[in-house]
C-alpha cells in the first residue's frame, strides 16, 4: 500500500485556498485539475510503497513521535511551482514546524524509510497542464495562521481521476 504521514487542515483554511486557486486559475486562464478540498493535507513525510505488515510498526513509531511533540504554529506561504512531463503542480509552501518535520523524517529513517534533508512543507492545490511557472510568481497568502495538534497516517490510492486519500490513523500532539 502507498502510505504518506500528513496534517490534516482546518475547515476555514481548505475553504480560503480553495477559493484563493479558483480565482486564481479563472484570472490567469490557466487549464488545471483543481484538488478537492477534501484532500488538502500537508505531508510530513512520503512514505512511498509498504506492506501491509509493517503497519503496526510505523503506527507504534508515530505514536511514539506524537508524545514527545508539542501543537505547532503554521501560516501559509508563497506559492511555488513543481514541474512535471504533463504539466506540474501548483503547491503553497508552508511556514513553520520544520522541526517537526526534520523529526518525522529522522524516525522514519530509522525504519528504513529514506530521509529527505531538503524536503519543505507544502501543500498541492492544483494540477495544470502545461508550464505556467511566471505567472505564478509573488503570488502569496498573506496572515493565514493555524495550528496543527495532530497528524494522520494515510493510504494513498492513484486512480485516473486523482487520488483517493484514506486516513488510517490519526496521532493527538502532546498538550503544553
Amino acid at each position: 500500500m502507498r502510505c504518506f504521514i500528513a496534517l490534516k487542515l482546518p475547515d476555514f483554511v481548505s475553504k480560503t485556498v480553495y477559493d484563493f486557486t479558483e480565482q486564481l486559475c479563472c484570472q490567469l486562464n490557466i487549464k488545471h485539475r483543481m484538488i478537492p478540498k477534501v484532500n488538502y493535507h500537508i505531508t510530513l513525510k512520503f512514505l512511498g510503497l509498504i506492506e501491509i505488515d509493517k503497519i503496526k510498526e510505523i503506527e507504534t513509531r508515530l505514536d511514539t513521535i506524537s508524545k514527545t511533540v508539542d501543537p505547532i504554529g503554521l501560516s501559509l506561504g508563497k506559492l511555488l511551482f513543481f514541474p512535471s512531463r504533463a504539466g506540474g503542480s501548483i503547491v503553497v509552501k508552508i511556514n513553520g514546524g520544520l522541526s517537526t518535520v526534520y523529526t518525522m523524517n529522522g524516525k522514519m529513517a530509522e525504519l528504513g524509510y529514506a530521509e529527505n534533508k531538503r524536503f519543505a512543507p507544502h501543500l498541492t492545490i492544483c494540477k495544470l497542464k502545461g508550464k505556467i511557472v511566471p505567472l505564478l510568481q509573488n503570488k502569496e497568502f498573506k496572515n493565514v495562521r493555524f495550528s496543527a495538534d495532530s497528524f494522520s497516517l494515510f493510504e494513498s490510492k492513484l486512480t485516473p481521476d486523482g487520488s483517493i486519500y484514506t486516513e488510517l490513523k490519526n496521532f493527538k500532539w502532546r498538550k503544553m
